[in-house]
């Protein structure tokens, strides 16, 4: 019982250690590109993202920047180069994964995200069925 304690304590901690540098990596972007805020809304089907510097609705830089993902349950992360796009929903949902297990098993879940770039914060509102 101890080793797949640890083992799961092990995982969650390299989680955390990829969302940590993603996060930086995008908030990187975002900054460069005069980003002050980006709104993410998702539900099980899909969702909407709108940027914003200040007041101002603008689009999305179209670079590219590399983030890191567990893939098909290998020990260690993979770079994967991607749009600043692609990586906000990458790791909106690899937060929201963290914080809500299983969530696209419910097919009315839905929230949103909110990145704030001057506060490098990420704040999540997730509703599940019903909410």
């Amino acid at each position: 019982m101890n080793d797949l304690h640890s083992i799961d304590a092990h995982r969650q901690q390299a989680e955390a250690n990829i969302i940590e540098g993603n996060t930086a990596a995008v908030f990187d972007a975002l900054a460069a590109a005069n980003i002050t805020e980006v709104h993410h809304n998702f539900d099980s089907e899909g969702g909407l993202m709108l940027a914003f510097a200040g007041a101002e609705r603008v689009e999305l830089p179209t670079v590219t920047i590399t983030i890191e993902e567990i893939q098909n349950r290998k020990p260690q992360p993979l770079p994967v180069t991607c749009t600043v796009k692609e990586a906000i929903k990458a790791l909106c949902f690899d937060y929201l994964e963290n914080k809500h297990f299983g969530w696209d098993c419910n097919d009315a879940a839905h929230g949103k995200f909110h990145l704030d770039v001057v506060q490098r914060t990420i704040e999540l509102v997730f509703l599940e069925r019903g909410e």
